[in-house]
């Protein structure tokens, strides 16, 4: 185990109203040594596992997932936390406590945030200062210029060293889900949620790349430093895939509740704000309704790409309902799917699944905006049954997801032989199925 002083000559403790994030730090490239007096090392059994940020005195901001898993600990006497690493007022303490997000399961789910308290308060001084956190008002332009923090490209180095910062660029979600939802990415599956943030390199950095669960994502708006995200997933030192953090500002309400002593700061200047990519698929040549096989002559003579508009209503990750996309962020669905005394947050939609018991590395799960339901649909007659809903962000059109055409003129007789997709038993043959036309439905 590595010690440190016992004292460090000239300073101080963060005392209530104290300032954060005021700091000159060199920016002028494109990789910056540091300091970055905010940035932390999460150690466990002696090996650096995370990275974090300074939050305040007493307190530090990280990723939930370096302490979920078969190799890690939710323990706090399993963990030490180190400020100032490579500096001479390098440091090291105790943890006192952990809190993990309570709604945190994979980071591709969301919710990749958690909270460490140090057993006793940092020194701090010119390489130890918390960064401020944004409110959740705090709005930052896409395409705004931001740094990367974090010491290692390998968690598992044992050596001390200055933390090093990378330039990235903000990227928009829907911009960002057009990257990741393009069906030439290898990260076809991933989809990018409310309470994320993305960011690139301006070019593959190669041997500068930072690797960093849990390190901290800054911004500088008016000579103040402000932390507006952590490190979740995404990206790669050999990709121009773009990194995905934990959007903070999304995680006022839960950060108050833990501790007190983190240091919001109000933005100052409202700041313009740079239009995010608005479609996916605005260069694809495909049309609505052409999927590239067409159905046998029996039910099960179908492939996952016969019924590409097809999509499935999850709430807690079951299926609900089946609906049909019709754009690339609005599907049609019957509204007694979605009560209204439910909360739509709790609903998933995914996309280009075929079975509902297995995984498909196709998938493209999004989460649900709005719902808008026919004013005349009542519950007690099932009238006028259907509903639009919105999803976040938008899908890139493939083989696998496509829209669904829908009739122009409803005075025209609809074909006298029609399929009926979804999952479930199949209805016996002399059953009578009803269905709501949605021209006829007000929408």
């Amino acid at each position: 185990m590595c010690r440190f002083p016992a004292q460090v000559p000239g300073v101080h403790l963060l005392l209530p109203g104290a300032s954060c994030g005021f700091l000159d730090i060199d920016t002028s490239g494109s990789v910056s040594p540091g300091p970055w007096p905010w940035q932390v090392d999460l150690w466990k059994d002696d090996r650096r596992a995370c990275g974090g940020a300074l939050i305040s005195a007493n307190w530090v901001i990280t990723a939930a997932q370096c302490f979920i898993g078969p190799d890690s600990s939710d323990s706090p006497s399993d963990w030490s936390v180190t400020t100032a690493s490579g500096t001479q007022a390098m440091r090291q303490f105790a943890v006192q406590k952990i809190s993990i997000h309570g709604s945190f399961i994979t980071p591709e789910q969301g919710n990749n945030v958690a909270l460490v308290r140090l057993l006793t308060p940092a020194p701090l001084g010119p390489y130890t200062e918390p960064i401020c956190l944004p409110q959740s008002s705090h709005k930052i332009p896409y395409n705004s210029s931001c740094w990367f923090s974090g010491n290692n490209d390998d968690p598992s180095d044992s050596q001390m060293k200055p933390s090093r910062g990378v330039k990235m660029d903000l990227v928009g979600p829907n911009e960002c889900n057009c990257i990741y939802s393009h069906p030439n990415s290898q990260h076809s599956n991933v989809s990018i949620l409310p309470g994320m943030i993305c960011a690139t390199r301006p070019e593959a950095m190669g041997d500068l790349c930072l690797r960093d669960f849990g390190g901290p994502l800054a911004c500088k708006e008016n000579r103040t430093w402000f932390l507006i995200g952590v490190q979740s997933f995404g990206g790669g030192c050999d990709t121009l895939l773009p990194e995905v953090f934990t959007d903070l500002a999304q995680y006022e309400k839960w950060i108050s509740r833990e501790t007190r002593d983190a240091a919001f700061r109000s933005q100052l200047d409202t700041q313009p704000t740079a239009l995010d990519t608005d479609r996916c698929s605005f260069t694809s040549p495909r049309a609505c309704g052409r999927s590239v096989t067409s159905p046998g002559p029996g039910a099960d003579d179908v492939t996952d790409k016969t019924w590409p508009w097809q999509v499935s209503l999850q709430l807690y990750g079951s299926h609900v309902c089946s609906g049909v996309l019709i754009a690339e962020t609005w599907f049609l669905i019957a509204a007694h799917c979605i009560p209204r005394y439910t909360t739509i947050s709790d609903y998933t939609v995914s996309l280009s699944r075929q079975l509902q018991n297995r995984p498909n590395p196709r998938e493209v799960t999004r989460k649900i905006k709005r719902v808008v339901v026919n004013p005349g649909y009542t519950s007690k007659n099932g009238k006028d049954d259907l509903a639009l809903v919105e999803m976040f962000y938008g899908i890139t059109f493939s083989d696998y997801i496509l829209p669904i055409c829908l009739p122009r003129d409803p005075a025209l007789s609809p074909p006298t032989r029609c399929w009926v997709s979804g999952w479930g038993q199949l209805y016996p043959s002399g059953r009578t199925l009803t269905f709501t036309p949605w021209y006829t439905s007000g929408l």
